[in-house]
């Protein structure tokens, strides 16, 4: 596995990690013409390397930004449940992020997202037709 911010003995600094960013699968639901989610490998990432992922912020004793995005993550909605689960289970702090077209999001998601106080939601909303001005 390669790595920034390691030294000669390949040990992580992992004291400089503030953002995980883990990009869950590569879908939209969308096809925006903008966007750079098209370009994707269309899979999910398998639960073995966001585990991985997960163990090596773990080491970071801050509390750091770990921001779910794909494609479209909340097509990968069990993924990133058991993401977020498995932080929880493992009592590790991180502020959590989620980037979003927002189109998924249904009150079963909205309730996830409040209990496990996800702080950031970012959305897009450019793709959609404003039905005032249409």
């Amino acid at each position: 596995m390669a790595c920034i911010n390691c030294n000669m003995n390949n040990k992580i600094h992992s004291q400089s990690v503030q953002l995980l960013i883990l990009a869950l699968t590569g879908q939209c639901n969308l096809n925006c013409s903008y966007c750079y989610a098209s370009n994707q490998i269309q899979q999910s990432m398998p639960w073995s390397i966001a585990e991985q992922a997960l163990q090596y912020i773990t080491e970071y004793s801050g509390t750091p930004t770990i921001q779910f995005t794909g494609g479209e993550p909340l097509l990968a909605w069990d993924l990133l449940v058991k993401c977020v689960e498995w932080l929880e289970y493992h009592k590790f702090k991180a502020k959590l992020q989620i980037q979003t077209n927002a189109t998924l999001l249904d009150e079963q998601k909205i309730d996830f997202i409040k209990k496990y106080q996800i702080a950031k939601l970012q959305y897009q909303i450019e793709h959609f037709v404003n039905p005032l001005t249409s």
